[in-house]
Order: C-alpha cells, then sequence, then structure tokens
C-alpha cells in the first residue's frame, strides 16, 4: 500500500465533513484524532509494499533463486574483514564493544554480519533490534540529537523482515516498529536499525531483486512440468494388437479374451498368440516437440533478472574464456554493490553509535578518529591491481603512509612495528653493508696496491728525487 497514512473508516469519514469547514479546525481535528488514536489503542501499522512472505517461500522452494543468494554470500565474505581507522584506541575499543555484544547476544560477530548480509541480498531489506543496558555494556550513555538520553547497545538482534510494520503519525515520521507476528511487542525508532535497498521514493521498503522475476520462475516451472507429462507419454510406448485381417475380422470374444490376458500380464510377462494376433509398437517417431530452448529461454531470464549466468553458477557453457571472464565480471559487480551495502549499515548505523558510547560525535569526528569495517575487494585481480595502485600514489607522495594503511585495510605501523618492516630488516642492512665493504675495500688498496700485474704486499715508499 503506498499511503502511509492508514485511518479507520470511521476516521476517515469524520475527517470529510471537518474539511469542508475552516482551516484551523481541521489542524485541530488532525491532533485530537491522533491524540484518541493513541488513547483508545488504534493503530495504523503498515506492512512492506511487496509480498515479502512469497519471497521467502521462494527462496525456499526455488533452487536457482537460493543458489544465486548462497554465492553472492560467499563472494561477500571470501575473504577476512576487520576494523579499520588512524585512531588505534578507537579500533580497539569497537572490537572491543563488538565482543562484548557476541557475548551478550551469543551470537558470533561474524555470523551477525552475514545474517544482515543475507536479509539485504534476499528482501532488500535489514532489520536488527538493540537491546540497551547499561549494566551489560561497557559503554556510556548518552544523548541524541534531541536530547533524549540512551542507554548503551548491549546486543543487536536480527528480526524477520518480512513480519515488519510500521507504524507512523499524521505527519509520516516513524513511531514505532513491530512484528506482524507479535504485535504486542513494539520497539521505539532509535532501538531499531532499519535499512532499505533498491526502494522507490515515497516506499518503506526496498524492493527485492527475486521480484520482478517471479513470473518468470513460474513460467519456468511450468514449462519443467509440460515437459514431465510429455516425457511420461513417450517414454511408455503404446503397444497396438490386432486380431485378424481384413478378409477374416477379429470376433468379439476374441477382443475380450485378448484383452484381459493382457491386463492380467505381469509387467515383464509375455504372450503367445497364432498368426491372427499382430502387435505392433507406436513410438514418437521423431514428432516429440524439443523442449531444450524453451527450458533455456525461460532459465536465462531468471538467472539475468538475478545478476547471474549460468557461468557464474558454475556450470559448462560453451562461450570462450573471454566471455566467462566478462560474465563473471558482471555477477563480481553485483555483489561488490551489496558489499558496499552490507559495510554502510555497519559503519553508519552500527559503529558510529558505539563510537558515540564512548564520546566521539557523529557531528565532530574526522577521518582520523573514525572507525569503519575494510572488506576486501571480491575479485583477487581487481584487488591486487587496486593495491598496486595505491601504493604508486604513495611512492609518488600523492597519499601518505597513514592513508595507505587504512586504504589496504591495515592499521597504522606503530615505531616498533616500523622497525619490523623490509625497510629497516633488509634494505638498509644491505645499504651498510655495501658501505662497509666499499670503505674496506679503499683501506685495502691503500695498503696492498693492486693493478694488472698483481698485489703488492705492502703499499710503495715514497721515491727520491
Amino acid at each position: 500500500m503506498n499511503d502511509k497514512l492508514v485511518h479507520s473508516s470511521a476516521d476517515a469519514s469524520i475527517r470529510d465533513v471537518v474539511k469542508r469547514r475552516v482551516a484551523p479546525i481541521t489542524t485541530v481535528f488532525t491532533a485530537l484524532t491522533s491524540f484518541m488514536a493513541q488513547i483508545v489503542g488504534i493503530t495504523k501499522f503498515i506492512g512492506a509494499e511487496y509480498n515479502l512472505l512469497k519471497v521467502r517461500d521462494t527462496l525456499n522452494s526455488e533452487s536457482i533463486f537460493r543458489r544465486v543468494a548462497d554465492k553472492y554470500q560467499e563472494q561477500l565474505w571470501n575473504r577476512n574483514w576487520k576494523f579499520v581507522g588512524r585512531a588505534p584506541n578507537n579500533v580497539e575499543y569497537i572490537r572491543k564493544r563488538f565482543r562484548e555484544i557476541a557475548e551478550v547476544s551469543q551470537i558470533p560477530t561474524q555470523e551477525l554480519f552475514e545474517r544482515i548480509s543475507k536479509q539485504l541480498i534476499v528482501y532488500s531489506n535489514v532489520l536488527l533490534v538493540k537491546v540497551r543496558s547499561e549494566n551489560s555494556s561497557s559503554g556510556r550513555e548518552r544523548r541524541d540529537l534531541n536530547g533524549k538520553k540512551l542507554q548503551p547497545v548491549a546486543a543487536y538482534f536480527p528480526q524477520p523482515v518480512e513480519y515488519m510494520e510500521i507504524e507512523r503519525d499524521v505527519k509520516g515520521k516513524i513511531k514505532s516498529y513491530r512484528l506482524r507476528t507479535n504485535p504486542k511487542v513494539t520497539w521505539r525508532p532509535e532501538d531499531v536499525i532499519h535499512v532499505a535497498i533498491h526502494h522507490q521514493e515515497g516506499y518503506s521498503f526496498g524492493t527485492p531483486m527475486v521480484i520482478p522475476v517471479l513470473a518468470d520462475i513460474a513460467a519456468l516451472r511450468q514449462v519443467e512440468h509440460s515437459l514431465n507429462i510429455l516425457v511420461f507419454q513417450h517414454a511408455i510406448p503404446l503397444l497396438h494388437f490386432a486380431i485378424g485381417s481384413d478378409e477374416n475380422e477379429g470376433e468379439a470374444d476374441e477382443l475380450t479374451d485378448l484383452n484381459t490376458k493382457i491386463q492380467e500380464m505381469p509387467t515383464y510377462g509375455h504372450l503367445v498368440t497364432t498368426n491372427r494376433v499382430k502387435i505392433e509398437v507406436i513410438e514418437a517417431k521423431g514428432q516429440m516437440m524439443d523442449m531444450t530452448p524453451i527450458l533455456e529461454y525461460w532459465k536465462t531470464r531468471v538467472l539475468s533478472g538475478l545478476g547471474v549466468s549460468a557461468v557464474g553458477l558454475g556450470e559448462a557453457d560453451t562461450s570462450n574464456r573471454g566471455t566467462a571472464t566478462t560474465v563473471v565480471s558482471e555477477f563480481q559487480n553485483t555483489a561488490t554493490s551489496f558489499q558496499r551495502a552490507v559495510a554502510a549499515v555497519i559503519n553508519e548505523h552500527m559503529i558510529k553509535e558505539l563510537l558515540a558510547e564512548r564520546g566521539l560525535s557523529a557531528l565532530r569526528a574526522d577521518d582520523r578518529r573514525l572507525v569503519t569495517i575494510h572488506l576486501p575487494e571480491i575479485d583477487l585481480m581487481t584487488l591486487i591491481k587496486r593495491e598496486t595502485h595505491q601504493t604508486y600514489l604513495w611512492e609518488h607522495d600523492t597519499i601518505t603512509a597513514e592513508e595507505l594503511r587504512v586504504e589496504l585495510g591495515r592499521e597504522p605501523l606503530s615505531d616498533d612495528e616500523r622497525k619490523d618492516t623490509y625497510l629497516y630488516r633488509v634494505a638498509i642492512p644491505k645499504i651498510l653493508a655495501k658501505a662497509g665493504l666499499r670503505a674496506t675495500a679503499d683501506t685495502d688498496n691503500r695498503n696492498q696496491p693492486e693493478n694488472q700485474h698483481g698485489k703488492k704486499q705492502s703499499p710503495d715508499l715514497p721515491k727520491n728525487d
């Protein structure tokens, strides 16, 4: 439903009468009905604009959609992630807070992040409920931008987004969240993380990637069902028994007797007849319709709608190496967009609030104090090129060493760690060693001069003039 403000029919009829009055009276009535709705418990909760339950059922019943979602999930987490930032104290604080959150919620951090990404991939929405407790967290109580006191976050709990409903006031501002399966429990907006991607303007929920493909999946399954019927019809040959000939037709008793014998015959039995009975096997003889092009067409439509190809799913294909590389690259680009969405949820809606509980306000934070999650590049070749380019920028004095480390997903080096790098462990000792050898050679040459005729055992003595 596009209209975010759902009212009862009684309210609507009364409001139509009031609209004919003066404008100030309309304003007063709107405020009064809103207040009365809160008193008597009239709710205005609305769910998703799309049938997310159907999306869930499709995930559980359609192997192609399930495999594509799993492939995107694998691409997102195929390499180790880490928290990075230029302030080591803040980075360690975030690590500590997520360890606490994992302990309180009994959901490991890796599992929490994977569940976030799975909701974004499947539903294009993610729903997390925060549990706040000062006793179960090392964070401090803080005030939000409106001056409201908030206890620190102690745990995050993912919720089934397909059951989520939102309540808004008359101005469209979110008042609370709830699950349709448990309508008595509601959450305040500050205690909920709801992020939608691929959403249209004016919609509260994002558009799942499978929504445009549902009709294509249904058509593919219908074609497969028709093919099963066709195979069944032609897999069992049709036997035609003819009794007699044109000159001497078979009698009714003969037909009845033969039919009874055929029905009572075992599966692998046989018949012994006279020459009056002829048996003919009727086959399709090339008349069976070739369903392969139709199946391939609908399958391609489904895979294209999900942003993947048969090559991306690991199936053999007739395309050459260049084409296969391009197709896989397109699949990885889509996975990268999901990766950016996951990073945005963690950075903007989780880490920033945790830093605020340490006293680092989002309004006063700068890049030197912020902490982010680093998710490595999905494509290995792109990762190598990116790291090489960042190193090139550092070598040409375009970025600082700290910026280089952060771009590579690593923390800035301490003084002790810097002394353990290749420069101090290998390069500088080589330079010093070469300088020492050169100095030793100069001294040896002065004490024992050497030329093409050999080396003298002592330096040359001055000659008399």
